[in-house]
């Protein structure tokens, strides 16, 4: 796996499940703004409707925003073929992501999921129409996706 840079973005399952993954707890506003420009050309690229993992395990958070918050900061997510981004809430941050509230806006879902197994079992419910059999299970580090 490639860690030249401190975080991944790409396809899991190429045109129905992006995501972004971090190697590092904290990420510098360089790294900010290539993440931006990486995922904008990535939702460009989508051709289907599409659902988006943000894994925040190791990240440093005081709080989670909410999906207003993130489409002012992340304009690519305001493309109409993404369905739902599922948010998976930092290790460090206390509770549970069930207290968390989930938004909806416009064709846009985001739920936040305590772990990468929640993630996937959500989008199994949902959406049954993933090509399972193509995930590229090493996206993300410590984890095992399917």
């Amino acid at each position: 796996m490639n860690h030249d840079k401190n975080y991944r973005v790409g396809w899991v399952i190429p045109n129905q499940i992006a995501a972004l993954t971090h190697y590092t707890p904290e990420i510098m506003l360089e790294e900010f703004q290539a993440i931006a420009g990486e995922s904008e050309a990535l939702a460009t690229s989508a051709t289907d409707r599409f659902h988006l993992i943000i894994d925040n395990r190791i990240m440093n958070m005081a709080f989670v925003p909410d999906l207003a918050t993130i489409r002012k900061a992340a304009p690519y997510t305001n493309t109409p073929l993404l369905q739902h981004i599922i948010m998976i809430k930092p290790e460090q941050m206390e509770g549970s992501a069930n207290d968390l509230p989930s938004y909806t806006d416009d064709h846009l879902t985001l739920t936040y999921v305590d772990t990468l197994a929640d993630a996937a079992n959500l989008l199994k419910a949902e959406d049954e129409e993933i090509r399972w059999h193509e995930v590229e299970s090493d996206f993300f580090p410590n984890a095992v996706f399917k």
